[in-house]
């Protein structure tokens, strides 16, 4: 009987992972680590000879310790999985914030040069728009095509 319940346990594991990746709350790269997880422990629960033929296949005198030490094994191998991501997004995230940081700066020597007002030539031309939020864009654009813009 106790089989049975272990695995409806991975049973339920797994349908709850595929719920998941299916509302958007666990990406589909996660559910490929845990979905032959949830296999396993459903495998293992309603077959539980499996472990028993493993430890005597390698010699372990206590079945059980068998898929402990492979769960063990799989938590560590996941910890360091997760390192090396949240290490990557870090190296990510600090260029992200130093092209920001540049950005930023090219605005502030550009900034200035919007700000200045527009010329009687501007309005006779019809851009009459030229001090306003619309026509900051248009004097980029104006500048960037005539090749004034420095970036």
């Amino acid at each position: 009987m106790n089989h049975w319940i272990s695995g409806s346990i991975g049973v339920a594991t797994a349908l709850l992972i595929l719920y998941l990746v299916r509302r958007d709350h666990l990406h589909t790269r996660y559910a490929l680590w845990w979905l032959p997880t949830a296999f396993a422990i459903a495998v293992l629960g309603v077959f539980p000879r499996i472990a028993d033929l493993i430890a005597a296949l390698l010699g372990v005198h206590y079945p059980p310790v068998i898929p402990v030490f492979a769960g063990f094994l799989a938590i560590t191998i996941k910890i360091l999985m997760m390192d090396i991501e949240r290490s990557r997004n870090e190296v990510k995230l600090a260029r992200l914030v130093q092209r920001v940081a540049l950005l930023e700066e090219r605005l502030g020597r550009v900034e200035p040069r919007l700000a200045q007002p527009s010329t009687g030539s501007d309005i006779a031309d019809g851009g009459g728009s030229r001090g306003t939020a619309e026509g900051a864009g248009e004097q980029i654009v104006d500048a960037v095509a005539k090749g004034k813009a420095e970036f």
